[in-house]
This record gives C-alpha cells, sequence and structure tokens, in this order.
C-alpha cells in the first residue's frame, strides 16, 4: 500500500480519500518502504485524471454539435448497411487488417452516423481522432494560414491516428483546397495512417490523385451503400 503524503486534515481532522489525505498523488512503495523521492497518482485521483483526458480528446476531435447518441451501439443496422456497417466496427476497434474505409451513398444512408461512431469509439478507447466536415474544414484552414495556428492545425489532420474527412466531393474545388486534400491523403497514404472517408460522389468522380490512392492503399475498403434514403423507407421502426 503506498505511503500518502503529508497534506492538511480536513473539517474534524476527516479525508476524503485517507490513502492520501485528498492531495491526489502519494509516494510508491519498494518493497515494505516508501520511495520518498517519487510521486504518482493517487487511485482516487486516476477516474477524474481519465475522465479529463476524455474531455481533451473530444474537444480536439472537434465532432459535429448534438451528435452525442451518433454512436455504432445505437445505429440502426438494416440488410442494405450491414457491409458497410461491419467495416465501420472493424476499423473503429482496429479488429481487423481495415486501415481506410470509403463508403459512397447518397444522402440520409447514415454515413455521417458511421464516420462519427468510428471517431466515438477510437476516443473511448483512448486515442485520438479528428473529425472534420470537408467544406468548413478547409474554410476554417484557409482562413488561419497566415496565423500561428495554422501549421498546428494541418499537421494534426497529417498525423492524427485516426482522421475522418465526411462528405469529401462537396467543397469548393479550388487549386488550393485540391492541393491541401491531395496532401493530406498522400501523406497518410504514405504512412499507412488510418482514414475514414464519406461521399455523395461515385469514386470515379473523385480526384485522379484522391480516388487512385484510396484505390491502391493496403487495406482499404470502398463501400457502395444503395439503400433509399433513411426518411423514406417503408420498413423503418
Amino acid at each position: 500500500m503506498p505511503n500518502a503524503s503529508p497534506a492538511p486534515a480536513g473539517p474534524c481532522g476527516e479525508y476524503a480519500c485517507e490513502l492520501c489525505h485528498d492531495f491526489g498523488f502519494v509516494h510508491p512503495v519498494n518493497g515494505d518502504r516508501p520511495d520518498y523521492t517519487r510521486l504518482e497518482p493517487c487511485r482516487c485521483a486516476v477516474a477524474e485524471i481519465e475522465r479529463k483526458r476524455q474531455q481533451a480528446l473530444l474537444r480536439c476531435c472537434e465532432l459535429p454539435a448534438s451528435t452525442e447518441k451518433w454512436t455504432l451501439d445505437r445505429f440502426e443496422v438494416y440488410p442494405a448497411v450491414e457491409a458497410a456497417y461491419a467495416a465501420a466496427r472493424e476499423l473503429a476497434d482496429e479488429s481487423g487488417p481495415l486501415r481506410w474505409l470509403t463508403l459512397c451513398s447518397g444522402v440520409d444512408n447514415g454515413k455521417t452516423h458511421l464516420a462519427v461512431g468510428i471517431c466515438r469509439r477510437w476516443l473511448a478507447r483512448g486515442k485520438a481522432a479528428r473529425y472534420g466536415w470537408v467544406p468548413l474544414l478547409m474554410d476554417e484552414l484557409k482562413r488561419g494560414m497566415h496565423s500561428e495556428e495554422y501549421d498546428k492545425r494541418f499537421e494534426m489532420l497529417l498525423n492524427v491516428p485516426l482522421l475522418v474527412l465526411d462528405d469529401l466531393g462537396v467543397e469548393n474545388p479550388t487549386p488550393w483546397v485540391n492541393e491541401r486534400l491531395e496532401t493530406i491523403i498522400a501523406y497518410r497514404y504514405a504512412r499507412n495512417l488510418p482514414l475514414a472517408i464519406t461521399t455523395n460522389l461515385p469514386l470515379a468522380q473523385l480526384r485522379i490523385r484522391i480516388a487512385s490512392r484510396i484505390q491502391r492503399m493496403e487495406n482499404s475498403r470502398v463501400i457502395v451503400i444503395t439503400a433509399p434514403e433513411y426518411r423514406t423507407r417503408r420498413d423503418r421502426p
């Protein structure tokens, strides 16, 4: 049992944690003697440290507002989306070789729900992820290109453990936007970094340098969802 560092007594000499006396840290024990040269978090503080870490990961991911319930466990699975759901789970859990997942379909087929769900699963596993709705992501990146934050934001898009590009192909295809997107995708391709893409376009209509890397990437999967819009389905609950 680790020894607690001395701390002022609480009211009436009582502590919420008798181990660390509410200090939050303890001296580890080597054999039967405390090591007073080191401190480590007390068990009472570990849960709070993890909570703050999860909050930091969530802030950095920049998920859309009001998507707290968009998890993979809450996704409605029906035959037309089974393949997409299974692939999303594989990427989210890293339970197989899948590294890149591209979901192609029209609107209201659950692509964004799956994309957000993949991110949330990575965050729950303590791994960093970054979500971006591509038109807004490119606008924000361009507006900040002369600020001190630009290099940091672009570096994150390049190297974050998981990047999700939602609605690729909807962005305004200026030369600058095309070059940035191609750089991000080429960089992650060269380093085998996980990537999830959703698009309303057939793969053949994406820019050739992007489509070719999606097709050539080892352990990449392209899934076309042919289901009707969710709001028009007659068999929905």
